[in-house]
């Protein structure tokens, strides 16, 4: 089952996919995501959402609001599909467990990477306070951050974290230019004048 829907939506063939419960879906949902992790196969946010729509449904694992930790590790790879106001209703306390599954996902929209970007605000309080640790967890939405939170980011988190921080930048049109320019001081901070 678990190769035939992702046949399917790789395809972006939803024929009788609406016919399908919600527990049909949660039963193959981490067989999904994982096999995309892995890069054997793919799907789009159209399809992701649609999964987890039947996953919040109440056949499913219900609202997101009562997830719990491991239904955001089942959903992995998927979780892009979750449109804001799903982010939105996550608790800040089960967010700041998970934000590792979320930081693992580079297929943001802009919208989500801002809602993502804010939950994380609210674990860390202050951005002078940010690590290595935090970066790395959070590298799938790092564009999210604002320059101003960008440039906060103590200079031996930021060095620290630079392969996280390189992944993010791979993503074309990533950044804004003025958040470019508060990593390009961040570089140069870390760096020194030959990263320049």
């Amino acid at each position: 089952a678990t190769n035939t829907l992702l046949n399917q939506f790789d395809a972006n063939d939803f024929t009788g996919f609406d016919k399908l419960k919600d527990a049909d879906v949660i039963s193959v949902i981490s067989s999904v995501a994982a096999k995309i992790k892995k890069g054997e196969g793919s799907m789009t946010k159209d399809a992701a959402k649609k999964m987890l729509d039947k996953a919040m449904g109440a056949g499913g694992w219900g609202a997101i609001k009562d997830w719990t930790e491991d239904k955001f590790e089942d959903a992995g790879a998927l979780l892009d599909g979750l449109d804001v106001a799903s982010i939105t209703n996550i608790p800040d306390g089960t967010f700041e467990k998970v934000m590792d599954n979320f930081g693992a996902v580079h297929t943001w929209g802009k919208d989500q990477e801002k809602e993502l970007a804010g939950k994380f605000k609210k674990t860390i309080g202050d951005f002078t306070k940010c690590t290595a640790a935090g970066l790395d967890k959070i590298k799938g939405f790092i564009p999210g951050l604002t320059a101003a939170e960008l440039a906060k980011i103590p200079k031996d988190a930021f060095k620290d974290a630079a392969k996280s921080i390189a992944e993010s930048c791979q993503k074309i049109g990533a950044f804004a230019k003025d958040q470019l320019e508060a990593m390009a001081k961040q570089v140069k901070d870390a760096f020194g004048d030959a990263a320049g």
